[in-house]
Formats: structure tokens, sequence, C-alpha cells
């Protein structure tokens, strides 16, 4: 499709030599080298969209909105497309909602697999139930795209491609060795990584010479480097938490990118990459001068964790600031019958006056023994029948005024994720390291975190696939059972007086925490975190809920 442009009359007074007598009318000719080329096209190329704040959908919907503007034929993103989860219903629901927003797009999409995305084993099997392949080639204008998948095969030291995936890679590149550009695209730079350094040398030995560019993402920040006189693009995120990155170069803002193939100043093909930060190509109209204020999802005050069937009251808030009615619906995903219930039905629809706020409240019982999963509050807005940003929030289980932040913790570290049994029986338990093979004598360190945040990547160094250990001391006046919020980077399993408290690894999602019932004796209780670390950031933070403000939090248990 040919795109309206504006010509300056001057430039091209100065750039034509035109006989009047020979012109019939009164249009002007385009020089050549302005002159649309036939097999000029244009993609686009959307980053991660994990790991974020709950409320991040509006700068994936603003980079499809601006995409949509800029009429590519194409869309390709690099994975990450949901935050993954242990549990088959919270997988489908997270697909569900991406699919709600990049529906948007006008043009055809595709995907490739990251490791948020087929991470688990639910994660995994909705792939190969719903989205076919995991991997493949398609040809556009005598131009080959090529998509990898990083994620095939999983496990220690780390990811490949597998025997499969390389060859048939390798096929395609002999198939396809005239064309006039080859793109090849993965979630995670496997150039840059270990464990696919036998099979990524095939691969990049068989692109040989002839012209090629290379996108990767979860980095979560754009970084640009040339290998054997070709770029090797690391794409931010659209939408997903922003990172530093490991590259001098990095520059961490929310983009997406557009890539264009044309004719270059020397008349060969060249792809001319540009990124784009959203919120910086204007639409034809705003639907507002005013931006929407925050949805709140807020607990109420309820019932105390190991009650026989535990209540959640929780409110929602929707304001609306704008001079008509707003309309808005709330659903809740993740209802299990033997799980969390409502009491009043899953989805509630109502009208926002102008300048009004509607609050509702909601009931919510379940079993003492079945905290986990937990279901997801889903608030949809229509203003003058255009769609504001969804908002999607774990279920609040407690008022957050009643947890209390672990600010003192004893860490140890750096070990392997498979160290013996008698080491991880000994850091989660407290008890001597007799008949482990690490060192009898492990040196823990005293770590303050005045925001709540234990930064171990900052304590040990950003260490891939490694695991630390985090103890704190909580003292209860009596025996009594009470919750804790947690996040972690990457994954991490709690232990309370020697038990696992946790049935699935505690992650990073959304912005939001995992939860967990802490049964705690009279007197001093041992809380253990174990943290791994996958790659990146590595962090820790947990609260405790204190409804009584009675329980005493500590580094360590007294001696004595």
């Amino acid at each position: 499709m040919k795109h309206p442009f504006l010509v300056s009359l001057l430039l091209l007074a100065c750039s034509i030599s035109v006989n009047a007598q020979a012109v019939e009318d009164d249009a002007l000719l385009l020089p050549d080298r302005v002159r649309s080329n036939p097999d000029k096209f244009t993609f686009a190329i959307l980053g991660d969209r994990t790991g974020s704040d709950r409320q991040s959908w509006h700068i994936f919907d603003r980079s499809v909105e601006e995409i949509n503007l800029s009429r590519p034929d194409f869309v390709i993103m690099v994975g990450d497309m949901i935050d993954g989860h242990d549990y088959p219903e919270e997988v489908a629901a997270q697909w569900e909602e991406f699919q709600s927003h990049v529906d948007r797009l006008e043009a055809p999409f595709m995907f490739l697999p990251g490791n948020h995305d087929v991470g688990t084993p639910a994660g995994a099997e909705y792939w190969k139930k719903n989205l076919g392949r995991r991997y493949t080639v398609f040809l556009h204008r005598r131009t080959l795209f090529l998509l990898l998948n990083t994620e095939e095969i999983q496990g220690e030291p780390g990811n490949r491609f597998g025997h499969e995936q390389v060859e048939f890679a390798l096929r395609a590149l002999d198939q396809h060795a005239d064309v006039r550009h080859t793109f090849v695209f993965m979630h995670q730079p496997a150039w840059a990584l270990p464990s696919f350094a036998v099979e990524w040398e095939r691969i990049e030995k068989a692109l040989g010479d002839r012209p090629y560019t290379v996108f990767c993402g979860h980095l979560h920040s754009l970084s640009v480097e040339e290998r054997n006189g070709h770029r090797y693009y690391s794409l931010g995120p659209s939408g997903a938490r922003v990172d530093n990155s490991p590259f001098d170069e990095s520059a961490p803002f929310h983009h997406y990118t557009l890539v264009t193939l044309d004719a270059g100043a020397d008349g060969r093909d060249s792809a001319h990459v540009s990124v784009r930060q959203p919120g910086n190509v204007w639409r034809p109209a705003e639907l507002t001068g005013r931006a929407a204020p925050s949805v709140r999802v807020a607990a109420r005050p309820g019932r105390r964790p190991g009650h026989p069937r535990n209540q959640s009251v929780v409110g929602v808030s929707v304001p609306n600031p704008f001079g008509e009615k707003l309309d808005a619906t709330v659903h809740f995903s993740g209802l299990l019958p033997d799980g969390w219930q409502l009491a009043s039905g899953d989805t509630t629809r109502f009208t926002v006056q102008p300048g009004e706020t509607v609050d509702r409240e909601f009931r919510f019982t379940r079993p003492r023994d079945r905290l986990l999963p937990l279901p997801y509050a889903v608030i949809q807005r229509e203003y003058r029948g255009n769609l504001l940003p969804t908002v999607r929030q774990v279920l609040p289980l407690v008022p957050d005024s009643v947890f209390r932040p672990v600010t003192e913790w004893h860490v140890a570290g750096v070990f392997s994720p498979d160290a013996d049994s008698a080491t991880v029986i000994a850091l989660t338990t407290g008890r001597p390291l007799e008949g482990s093979s690490t060192a009898s004598r492990v040196d823990w360190r005293t770590a303050s975190v005045a925001d709540g945040l234990l930064s171990l990547d900052r304590l040990f160094g950003l260490r891939d696939s490694s695991v630390a250990y985090a103890t704190c001391a909580v003292f209860s006046p009596r025996e009594h059972t009470t919750l804790a919020r947690i996040r972690a980077n990457d994954r991490a399993d709690l232990f309370i007086n020697g038990a696992r408290a946790n049935e699935q690894p505690f992650r990073l999602t959304s912005g939001d925490s995992d939860y967990a019932l802490v049964p705690l004796r009279a007197g001093w209780n041992l809380l253990v975190v174990r943290v791994g670390n996958l790659t990146g950031r590595w962090t820790l933070s947990m609260q405790v809920a204190d409804p009584e403000g009675d329980l005493r939090l500590a580094a360590s248990r007294p001696r004595g």
C-alpha cells in the first residue's frame, strides 16, 4: 500500500529540470531517487510483554495502535507474550487476555515461544495443543524469515535448539540461498549463550556472507552489536518490566521496532531499522485530554487465615473523570468448584456517571486447605465506544496495611541448583552441614533492606543458574496461621521450621505477589527462602501479615 506524503515544491523545483513547453499539465514529476520501489516492504516487531506492572497493557495497546497507523505488511513478536503459570487454567486465562489485546492488530501477526510462554509443563502443553509450530520459516517478497525456538530443549546447563531444529534451519537456508535478505528471530540471544555455542556456530556458518539481520528479545533492554559484518539486535520490552542490560550501549525503555527492506544509497537492498517509543506517534484523534485514574482493587477487613472456610472481601473502585458515562465490567477468572468461589456470580456490569466513582464489594470463600491458585480480577471499561486499558490483578487476600516487610535477612550463597540433599536440608532447617559435600561452614551475611527488596545480585553479582538462601525469624506469642506475600526473581521456595510451605515455586509475575499460608508455633519460628536465578536480575521480597501487631521479625532467632 502506498502511503501519502508531503513534498516540498521548492525542493522539487531545485531537483528537477522541467521544460514548460513539454508539460501538458501542472503536475510535477518525482525524481527517480524517490520513486517507489515495488519490492520495498515494512514489518513491525513487538518486544516482551511479561514481568510487567499489572496496568502496563496500555503500553502494549498504544504500540499496537501506532503499528496500525504505520500499515506494515505483518508483525512479529519475539516471545514472552504471557507471564506463564504452573496451573493450566491460569495459562489459558493469560492467553485469552493476550489475545484480546493482540487482536487489535490489523496486519497479520506471527510469534515465537519465550521462556515465560513455555517454561512450565502447563505452558508447554498449552502451546502444543493450541498454538502449533514452535519454529517456522516463511518467504515474503523474495525475503526469508526464520523464526527459531530457544526454548525447544530446556535444562541444565542451559537451553538448546536441538538436532531437529538445527537441521530444519540449515535446510531452509540451503533451499533459499538466493533471497534478497534473511531475517532471523529468536527469544533468547543464542549467539551470546554458551549452551547454544555449537548449534549457533553451524547456523551462522550456513548464513555465510548473504545479507542477514538477527533479532531477539528476553533481555528487556535494547542493544545492538555487529558480528561478521551483520547486525544483531536485542530488543527491549513492549510493556514488560524494564531492566538494565549487560551491554554497555543498553537502552532500557519500552519500544517497538519497524524494519523496512529497501535499496540503500549503493543501490543494494538494506534493512532499515527504526526503534519507536510508544506515545510519540500521534493518533488522528485522542479519546480525551485527561488520563483515566487507576482502578483500585483492594481487600477489605474479613476473617483471619486458618478459619475452616476462609473468607475474603474485595472492593473494586472504578472512577469516571470524563464528561460522559463510562461502562464497566468486573469479571473474576480462575474460580474453581473446589477452590475460590464468589457468592454473587463471576461477572458484574455497571455504569459510572461523569465525575463519580462506583465501589463494589465481592465476597469470596475457599476451603481451608486450598489457597492456590488465586483468581484474578479483570476490569474492562468502555467510553464512547472505545475500550480503555484492561486492568487485571490477582485477588488481594487481606488489606495491604496488615503486611509487614521483612527488612533483615541472613543470606548465604552462591550454590548450584543441583546441590546435594544434605546441603539443602541443612540450609532449610538450620541444622549443621554434617554429611554434606559442601564445606562444613557456610558464610552467612546479614543484609538490611529498607525498601523491602533484597537484591541478591548486588550481594553476589549477576549469576546465571544459581541459588542463594535467605533466612529470617518470626516470633509469635501464640500458635496460629498467618499469610506471607512473596515476589521472587526468578523463583523461590519457602520453608517454615523445616517444612516446605508452597506447592509450586513462587515466580516473578506481572506486578503481583504470590501468597503462602504460614503456620507459626508459639515462640520463635525459622523461615528460609531458597531463591533461584535463571538469568539477569536476582531479587526477593517478602511480607508477613500481622493484623494484631504482635509479631516480631528478626534476621535470626536469639541465642539461648
